[in-house]
Protein backbone atom coordinates (compact mmCIF):
# COMPACT_ATOMS: atom_id res chain seq x y z
CA UNK A 1 0.00 0.00 0.00
CA UNK A 2 2.68 2.51 1.06
CA UNK A 3 4.96 1.61 -1.86
CA UNK A 4 2.03 2.15 -4.23
CA UNK A 5 1.44 5.62 -2.77
CA UNK A 6 5.15 6.47 -3.04
CA UNK A 7 5.24 5.36 -6.68
CA UNK A 8 2.06 7.31 -7.43
CA UNK A 9 3.47 10.45 -5.81
CA UNK A 10 6.76 10.03 -7.69
CA UNK A 11 5.01 9.69 -11.05
CA UNK A 12 2.83 12.69 -10.26
CA UNK A 13 5.85 14.88 -9.44
CA UNK A 14 7.69 13.79 -12.58
CA UNK A 15 4.60 14.62 -14.64
CA UNK A 16 3.53 17.85 -12.94
CA UNK A 17 6.97 19.34 -12.21
CA UNK A 18 9.00 18.12 -15.16
CA UNK A 19 12.07 20.21 -15.94
CA UNK A 20 11.47 22.43 -18.96
CA UNK A 21 13.37 21.04 -21.96
CA UNK A 22 15.04 24.35 -22.84
CA UNK A 23 16.15 24.81 -19.22
CA UNK A 24 17.42 21.23 -19.08
CA UNK A 25 19.47 21.62 -22.27
CA UNK A 26 20.96 24.93 -21.13
CA UNK A 27 21.91 23.39 -17.78
CA UNK A 28 23.48 20.38 -19.51
CA UNK A 29 25.61 22.73 -21.56
CA UNK A 30 27.06 24.13 -18.33
CA UNK A 31 27.95 20.69 -16.91
CA UNK A 32 30.13 18.88 -19.49
CA UNK A 33 30.86 16.14 -16.93
CA UNK A 34 27.45 14.69 -17.73
CA UNK A 35 28.39 14.07 -21.36
CA UNK A 36 29.92 10.75 -20.23
CA UNK A 37 26.55 9.37 -19.14
CA UNK A 38 24.68 6.78 -21.17
CA UNK A 39 21.23 7.93 -22.38
CA UNK A 40 19.41 5.80 -19.80
CA UNK A 41 21.65 7.15 -17.02
CA UNK A 42 20.97 10.72 -18.10
CA UNK A 43 17.25 10.02 -18.12
CA UNK A 44 17.36 8.62 -14.59
CA UNK A 45 19.51 11.54 -13.46
CA UNK A 46 16.97 13.97 -14.88
CA UNK A 47 14.20 12.22 -12.93
CA UNK A 48 16.25 12.34 -9.72
CA UNK A 49 16.95 16.04 -10.26
CA UNK A 50 13.22 16.67 -10.79
CA UNK A 51 12.36 14.92 -7.52
CA UNK A 52 15.20 16.69 -5.72
CA UNK A 53 13.97 20.10 -6.90
CA UNK A 54 10.43 19.28 -5.79
CA UNK A 55 11.67 18.51 -2.25
CA UNK A 56 14.30 21.23 -1.87
CA UNK A 57 13.97 25.01 -1.62
CA UNK A 58 16.55 27.27 -3.24
CA UNK A 59 17.19 30.68 -1.76
CA UNK A 60 19.46 33.47 -2.99
CA UNK A 61 21.58 35.35 -0.47
CA UNK A 62 22.40 39.08 -0.73
CA UNK A 63 19.33 39.56 -2.97
CA UNK A 64 20.85 37.09 -5.44
CA UNK A 65 18.24 36.01 -7.99
CA UNK A 66 18.21 32.24 -8.43
CA UNK A 67 17.03 31.12 -11.87
CA UNK A 68 15.61 27.79 -12.98
CA UNK A 69 18.82 27.03 -14.86
CA UNK A 70 20.85 27.56 -11.67
CA UNK A 71 18.60 25.18 -9.76
CA UNK A 72 18.92 22.50 -12.42
CA UNK A 73 22.71 22.90 -12.69
CA UNK A 74 23.03 22.31 -8.94
CA UNK A 75 20.45 19.51 -8.86
CA UNK A 76 22.04 17.52 -11.71
CA UNK A 77 25.46 17.60 -10.08
CA UNK A 78 24.08 16.89 -6.61
CA UNK A 79 22.18 13.84 -7.87
CA UNK A 80 25.08 12.31 -9.80
CA UNK A 81 26.63 10.64 -6.70
CA UNK A 82 23.25 9.15 -5.73
CA UNK A 83 22.30 7.97 -9.20
CA UNK A 84 22.32 4.38 -7.92
CA UNK A 85 21.90 5.07 -4.19
CA UNK A 86 18.65 7.01 -4.52
CA UNK A 87 17.46 10.33 -3.12
CA UNK A 88 16.91 8.83 0.31
CA UNK A 89 20.60 9.46 0.89
CA UNK A 90 19.79 13.19 0.96
CA UNK A 91 16.85 12.95 3.33
CA UNK A 92 18.38 15.65 5.54
CA UNK A 93 18.73 18.21 2.75
CA UNK A 94 15.92 20.74 2.76
CA UNK A 95 17.48 23.99 1.52
CA UNK A 96 20.18 25.17 -0.85
CA UNK A 97 21.47 28.69 -0.21
CA UNK A 98 23.18 30.33 -3.17
CA UNK A 99 25.60 33.23 -2.82
CA UNK A 100 26.64 35.03 -6.01
CA UNK A 101 30.32 34.38 -5.22
CA UNK A 102 32.59 33.39 -2.34
CA UNK A 103 31.38 34.52 1.06
CA UNK A 104 32.92 35.06 4.45
CA UNK A 105 31.91 32.57 7.11
CA UNK A 106 32.51 33.42 10.77
CA UNK A 107 32.63 30.78 13.49
CA UNK A 108 32.36 31.83 17.13
CA UNK A 109 34.12 29.81 19.82
CA UNK A 110 33.68 30.23 23.58
CA UNK A 111 36.96 29.71 25.43
CA UNK A 112 37.26 28.13 28.87
CA UNK A 113 37.58 31.57 30.45
CA UNK A 114 34.28 32.63 28.88
CA UNK A 115 35.76 34.90 26.21
CA UNK A 116 34.39 34.65 22.67
CA UNK A 117 36.76 34.15 19.78
CA UNK A 118 35.78 34.60 16.12
CA UNK A 119 37.39 32.76 13.22
CA UNK A 120 36.50 33.94 9.72
CA UNK A 121 37.35 32.52 6.30
CA UNK A 122 36.26 32.87 2.69
CA UNK A 123 34.30 29.87 1.48
CA UNK A 124 32.98 28.30 -1.72
CA UNK A 125 30.47 26.11 0.11
CA UNK A 126 29.36 24.48 3.35
CA UNK A 127 27.17 21.59 4.48
CA UNK A 128 25.22 22.46 7.61
CA UNK A 129 24.02 19.90 10.14
CA UNK A 130 20.36 20.95 9.97
CA UNK A 131 19.78 20.24 6.28
CA UNK A 132 21.15 23.25 4.40
CA UNK A 133 23.80 23.31 1.69
CA UNK A 134 25.50 26.65 1.06
CA UNK A 135 27.15 27.27 -2.31
CA UNK A 136 28.88 30.06 -4.17
CA UNK A 137 27.33 30.20 -7.66
CA UNK A 138 30.62 31.46 -9.09
CA UNK A 139 32.32 28.31 -7.75
CA UNK A 140 29.47 26.08 -8.91
CA UNK A 141 30.08 27.34 -12.44
CA UNK A 142 33.86 27.09 -12.12
CA UNK A 143 33.64 23.53 -10.81
CA UNK A 144 31.24 22.47 -13.55
CA UNK A 145 33.16 24.19 -16.36
CA UNK A 146 36.16 21.85 -16.31
CA UNK A 147 35.08 18.22 -15.77
CA UNK A 148 38.67 16.98 -15.44
CA UNK A 149 40.25 19.26 -12.84
CA UNK A 150 39.06 17.39 -9.74
CA UNK A 151 37.32 20.50 -8.37
CA UNK A 152 33.54 20.51 -7.98
CA UNK A 153 32.02 22.28 -5.00
CA UNK A 154 28.58 20.66 -5.47
CA UNK A 155 30.01 17.13 -5.39
CA UNK A 156 32.15 18.12 -2.40
CA UNK A 157 29.39 19.54 -0.21
CA UNK A 158 26.89 16.83 -1.03
CA UNK A 159 29.54 14.21 -0.24
CA UNK A 160 29.46 15.58 3.31
CA UNK A 161 25.75 14.71 3.42
CA UNK A 162 26.55 11.13 2.42
CA UNK A 163 29.26 11.03 5.09
CA UNK A 164 26.67 12.11 7.67
CA UNK A 165 24.29 9.23 6.83
CA UNK A 166 25.61 7.39 9.88
CA UNK A 167 25.14 10.56 11.98
CA UNK A 168 28.83 11.54 12.06
CA UNK A 169 31.10 13.66 9.90
CA UNK A 170 34.09 11.34 10.03
CA UNK A 171 34.92 10.38 6.45
CA UNK A 172 33.24 7.01 6.93
CA UNK A 173 29.82 6.78 5.31
CA UNK A 174 27.68 3.75 6.20
CA UNK A 175 28.90 0.36 5.03
CA UNK A 176 26.65 -0.86 2.21
CA UNK A 177 26.22 -4.43 0.93
CA UNK A 178 29.33 -5.60 -0.88
CA UNK A 179 31.67 -3.32 1.06
CA UNK A 180 34.47 -4.61 3.30
CA UNK A 181 34.34 -2.40 6.38
CA UNK A 182 37.75 -3.42 7.70
CA UNK A 183 39.45 -2.91 4.33
CA UNK A 184 37.69 0.46 3.96
CA UNK A 185 38.98 1.64 7.35
CA UNK A 186 42.49 0.32 6.74
CA UNK A 187 42.93 1.63 3.20
CA UNK A 188 41.36 5.04 3.81
CA UNK A 189 43.47 5.60 6.92
CA UNK A 190 46.66 4.60 5.08
CA UNK A 191 45.85 6.77 2.06
CA UNK A 192 44.96 9.77 4.21
CA UNK A 193 48.24 9.44 6.07
CA UNK A 194 50.08 9.16 2.74
CA UNK A 195 48.39 12.31 1.45
CA UNK A 196 49.25 14.22 4.64
CA UNK A 197 52.87 13.14 4.26
CA UNK A 198 52.90 14.11 0.56
CA UNK A 199 51.48 17.54 1.38
CA UNK A 200 54.08 18.01 4.12
CA UNK A 201 56.93 17.05 1.77
CA UNK A 202 55.59 19.33 -0.94
CA UNK A 203 55.58 22.28 1.44
CA UNK A 204 59.13 21.55 2.59
CA UNK A 205 60.71 20.57 -0.71
CA UNK A 206 58.40 21.98 -3.37
CA UNK A 207 57.42 18.55 -4.60
CA UNK A 208 54.80 18.10 -7.32
CA UNK A 209 51.20 18.41 -6.13
CA UNK A 210 49.53 15.02 -5.53
CA UNK A 211 46.54 13.88 -7.60
CA UNK A 212 44.20 14.17 -4.63
CA UNK A 213 43.62 17.81 -3.65
CA UNK A 214 45.80 18.71 -0.62
CA UNK A 215 42.70 20.06 1.13
CA UNK A 216 41.76 16.43 1.69
CA UNK A 217 44.65 16.14 4.14
CA UNK A 218 42.81 18.44 6.58
CA UNK A 219 40.65 15.71 8.12
CA UNK A 220 38.96 12.37 7.35
CA UNK A 221 35.70 14.10 6.39
CA UNK A 222 37.44 16.45 3.96
CA UNK A 223 39.40 13.51 2.58
CA UNK A 224 36.17 11.70 1.69
CA UNK A 225 34.64 14.83 0.13
CA UNK A 226 37.75 15.55 -1.95
CA UNK A 227 37.94 11.90 -3.00
CA UNK A 228 34.35 12.12 -4.23
CA UNK A 229 35.31 15.04 -6.47
CA UNK A 230 38.31 13.11 -7.80
CA UNK A 231 36.32 9.91 -8.28
CA UNK A 232 33.79 11.55 -10.57
CA UNK A 233 36.03 14.10 -12.32
CA UNK A 234 39.37 12.25 -12.63
CA UNK A 235 38.33 8.60 -12.38
CA UNK A 236 40.93 7.06 -14.68
CA UNK A 237 43.79 8.82 -12.88
CA UNK A 238 42.39 7.81 -9.47
CA UNK A 239 41.98 4.20 -10.58
CA UNK A 240 45.57 4.15 -11.84
CA UNK A 241 47.26 5.90 -8.90
CA UNK A 242 45.02 4.74 -6.03
CA UNK A 243 43.33 1.50 -7.15
CA UNK A 244 42.19 0.48 -3.66
CA UNK A 245 40.50 3.81 -3.05
CA UNK A 246 38.87 3.69 -6.45
CA UNK A 247 37.49 0.20 -5.84
CA UNK A 248 36.06 1.18 -2.44
CA UNK A 249 34.35 4.22 -3.94
CA UNK A 250 33.11 2.24 -6.94
CA UNK A 251 31.50 -0.23 -4.54
CA UNK A 252 30.01 2.52 -2.35
CA UNK A 253 28.57 4.67 -5.14
CA UNK A 254 27.72 1.63 -7.29
CA UNK A 255 29.13 3.47 -10.27
CA UNK A 256 32.24 3.06 -12.42
CA UNK A 257 33.01 6.52 -13.83
CA UNK A 258 36.38 5.40 -15.23
CA UNK A 259 34.72 2.78 -17.42
CA UNK A 260 31.99 5.29 -18.29
CA UNK A 261 34.59 7.84 -19.40
CA UNK A 262 36.46 5.23 -21.45
CA UNK A 263 33.25 4.31 -23.27
CA UNK A 264 32.58 7.97 -23.96
CA UNK A 265 36.08 8.48 -25.38
CA UNK A 266 35.64 5.43 -27.64
CA UNK A 267 32.30 6.75 -28.92
CA UNK A 268 33.90 10.08 -29.78
CA UNK A 269 36.67 8.33 -31.71
CA UNK A 270 34.11 6.49 -33.82
CA UNK A 271 32.14 9.59 -34.75
CA UNK A 272 32.57 10.54 -38.40
CA UNK A 273 34.37 13.81 -39.01
CA UNK A 274 32.25 16.57 -40.50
Amino acid sequence: MFSFLRDWRRRRILRKKAIDEAVFQEALGLVPLLEDLEPDELGRLRDLATLFLAATSFEGVRDFEVTDVMRVVVALQACLPVLELGLGAYHRVRTVLLYPDRYRSTIKRVNEDGTVEEDGSWRAGEAWDFGAIVLSWEDVLEGARDPEDGYNVVLHEFAHQLDKLDDAYDGRPPVLPGMDAEAWERDFAAELEALQEAVSKRRRRRKAEPLIDPYGAESPEEFFAVLTETFFEMPIDLRQEHPKLYEHLRTFFRQDPAARLERHVERRKKRPEI
